[in-house]
């Protein structure tokens, strides 16, 4: 299974990523998923408290990027998103759905580096 990392760079502390983040994307206040309904959670292998979101078929985890989840080679990169399928489609497909994510953050102007897992 693939997956992508969106780097985020970003002042903004987590509730107001996760805010950006609904707005950029017209997400819903609450997931569809009956066990993950609540968008903010706290799991100890997400660096603590991270966001969880459900949109087209994509689950997008927002998690600060520092501590035990500090991805080192993105060090001025605040946020990474990590997105994964809900629903298998083509990986082509997948992925360009990634990069107009990408696009749609940078739109508003949050300097951001896609990369595939």
């Amino acid at each position: 299974m693939i997956y992508f990392n969106i780097y985020i760079k970003s002042k903004l502390d987590i509730d107001q990523m996760a805010h950006a983040i609904k707005l950029i994307l017209n997400c819903n206040d609450f997931n569809q998923t009956k066990s993950q309904t609540d968008q903010k959670r706290f799991g100890l292998n997400n660096g603590g408290i991270y966001y969880l979101f459900e949109i087209l078929g994509l689950e997008i985890a927002l998690i600060e990027n520092y501590g035990e989840v500090l991805v080192d080679r993105f060090l001025d990169y605040k946020f990474y998103l990590v997105c994964n399928e809900l629903e298998t489609v083509n990986e082509e497909l997948f992925g360009s759905v990634i990069l107009y994510i990408s696009e749609l953050l940078k739109k508003r102007k949050f300097v951001n580096i896609v990369e595939k897992m």
